[in-house]
């Protein structure tokens, strides 16, 4: 009699023990994307990426429209902060090229780079694989904020397509109060906004193009850095308009759009669309053309959206315009993912390359 009881308990409990598991496994698959799943040859890996761009793949694109866009390359070359490379050994600089290349962007704002000697090293590494990879020449600007180790903002473009002129760092977007070794450009804690005046070679579209990177985090004073940030855009603009007279005015940037729950601002969702709204009544109004998808960066695992590219709202060759989103966010329809196993949010970014392209004849109003 003991014996049968304790096989009927052993038996009872093997069967809770499977039942636990099968039900811990279904409730892992329910949550995340398996992490098998191919995101594209592009985003697997850096091997299958060259072999799809050197066969002549690139992100479909209409004809007479020129391609502009921004990314968040988290802290490029080496993936962290400091002088050293984080434990993957930092941005995987050729499948970054790759990337790029497939993409077919004119013009490319970039956040998050580094300029010490390595950071520098890199951009040339880069600018020599999309050269190879593209058969063009390609070049970078930046900004001139003098310490290297902290986040820059830049531009990368294809010189046969778009020619740059008054670039310059604007300060004028830092709502912080002047640091101790500031320098005259960069006189506060953020960053300023990079511009060119930015001109097609084979069309004729001209425009202002702006980039920066505003505060991050979820706190009352971050959240109220980003929104004098929003307010500032108008001192941006009258900067540049006194440089070059044309209202035609692009600001791609990461605009760190993640709420603040203390402030009544709940999630992304509630940030942009006060975001938007502030940007319509500005002195010089900004809209923002509809997302492919509605997210642009996962954060463990979990999408958000806070990148965004705005236009000035006369700028008519904008106006039929998309936020073209890529990346792993557009191949896993910002669905929950396991991060920890996926190459490209490891080795490029956490972000997710956000394209627009505009009608490449010059139709100001």
């Amino acid at each position: 009699m003991a014996r049968t009881t304790i096989l009927i308990f052993l038996i009872f409990f093997s069967f809770a023990c499977a039942h636990q598991t099968a039900s811990h496994t279904s409730q892992k698959t329910e949550a995340a994307i398996p992490i098998h799943m191919s995101f594209g040859a592009v985003w697997d890996d850096a091997q299958r990426c060259t072999e799809a761009v050197k066969a002549g793949w690139r992100l479909p694109r209409q004809k007479k429209k020129l391609r502009l866009g921004t990314w968040n390359i988290r802290w490029f070359p080496d993936g962290k902060p400091g002088e050293k490379a984080n434990k993957y050994g930092g941005t995987d600089v050729e499948w970054l090229a790759c990337v790029i290349a497939a993409l077919d962007v004119d013009i490319l704002a970039v956040q998050e780079f580094k300029l010490t000697r390595r950071g520098k090293n890199a951009l040339e590494q880069l600018i020599a694989s999309l050269n190879s990879l593209t058969n063009e020449a390609w070049a970078w600007e930046s900004d001139i904020c003098p310490d290297p180790t902290r986040q820059h903002v830049g531009f990368l473009y294809r010189r046969a397509k778009v020619h740059l002129s008054h670039i310059t760092s604007h300060s004028e977007i830092d709502p912080t109060v002047r640091t101790k070794n500031a320098s005259e450009v960069c006189p506060g804690k953020l960053r300023p906004a990079l511009a060119a005046y930015v001109a097609s070679k084979n069309g004729g579209v001209d425009f202002h193009f702006v980039t920066s990177h505003l505060d991050a985090g979820n706190t009352k004073r971050d959240y109220g850095n980003r929104t004098k940030a929003w307010k500032l855009l108008e001192k941006v603009y009258e900067a540049r308009i006194a440089k070059e007279n044309d209202s035609d005015f692009i600001f791609g940037a990461d605009f760190n759009s993640i709420g603040c729950p203390k402030c009544g601002v709940r999630n992304d969702k509630d940030e942009i669309g006060r975001l938007l709204s502030t940007l319509k009544e500005l002195k010089y109004p900004l809209v923002a053309a509809k997302p492919s998808v509605r997210c642009t960066q996962y954060y463990r695992g979990r999408s958000g959206m806070i990148d965004q590219i705005v236009h000035s709202t006369d700028m008519t060759e904008a106006r039929q315009s998309q936020q073209l989103i890529s990346g792993i966010c557009a191949a896993a329809s910002c669905r929950t993912l396991d991060a920890a196993y996926i190459g490209a949010l490891k080795y490029l970014s956490d972000h997710c390359p956000v394209l627009m392209d505009i009608d490449d004849t010059d139709i100001d109003s």
